[in-house]
Formats: structure tokens, sequence, C-alpha cells
């Protein structure tokens, strides 16, 4: 899923910047811009979720597969990256798809399960949402080091 791979989009983003040779503060600053678009992809993706509009519906699950399409797809041409811009371009489409992503899946489940069983449902999303977080930068870590050495 889209949110194993979220730790590993802020490590392979910096490796491969780092590998054009960037400085430093274009690596922090690339860091910020995915901060920031996530931010922003959720609040873009929960006001069209929670805006009733009767002239277009879109439904959460059609959001959240465009969102998981659209940070595939920004993925796939990071690797045609060369300059600052085109990396920050990449941060921000990729941290916009990923804020998106989370907000409108947790909203699908709300829509799915209901107040009923509201609260074993929120539970089993954020649990498997916190795993990436949890495992990812370790192991993206520990891949690092293994690549080095």
């Amino acid at each position: 899923m889209l949110h194993d791979q979220y730790c590993m989009m802020f490590y392979l983003q910096l490796e491969t910047a780092r590998k054009h040779s960037l400085d430093t503060e274009s690596l922090v600053l690339l860091n910020v811009f995915m901060g920031l678009g996530y931010a922003l992809g959720c609040y873009m993706f929960g006001y069209i979720v929670i805006r009733n509009s009767n002239e277009c519906s879109i439904s959460r699950r059609h959001l959240a597969q465009s969102c998981a399409l659209a940070s595939g797809a920004s993925t796939l041409l990071l690797v045609m990256a060369d300059d600052f811009h085109a990396f920050a371009l990449y941060a921000w489409l990729y941290g916009i798809s990923t804020g998106g992503y989370y907000y409108t899946v947790k909203m699908y489940t709300y829509g799915l399960l209901k107040e009923r069983i509201m609260e074993r449902g929120w539970g089993f999303v954020n649990a498997a949402q916190i795993l990436s977080f949890l495992l990812g930068s370790p192991l993206a870590s520990k891949h690092a080091l293994y690549r080095v050495l």
C-alpha cells in the first residue's frame, strides 16, 4: 500500500538528490516541501470530501485511488529529475497526493463502518498506517548502511 512506502520516499528522494550533488540546504528544503505538501493535500482533499455539491460528487474511494495513482506516477517521474526544481516538484506532488490519500482512506473507512463499529475500524486503520512510520525509517537507514559497507 501507499502508506508502507511513505518513510522510504523521504529517504529515496534525499538519496537521489544527493547523487545529483544538491547542497544540504536544498535537501532540507525538499523535506519541508514534502511536509507542507502533505498538510496541503490533507486540507484540499478534506475540503473535497466535506463539501457537498449537487453538480459534482466524487466518491471517497475514487479519491483515495486517484491519490494512490498520482503518488505512484510522481514516484516514477523521480528517476528523470536532474535539478532542484524537478526534485521540488516531486516533493510537492508526492506530499499532496500522500496527504490526500491518508485523509480519504480514513474518511472512506468512516463511510463504510458508520458509527456502530468505528472505534475498532479507526484503530485498525491507524495501526496499519503507523507501522510504516515505525518501521520505514529504521529499515531505510539499515539499507543505506549496508549499501555503504
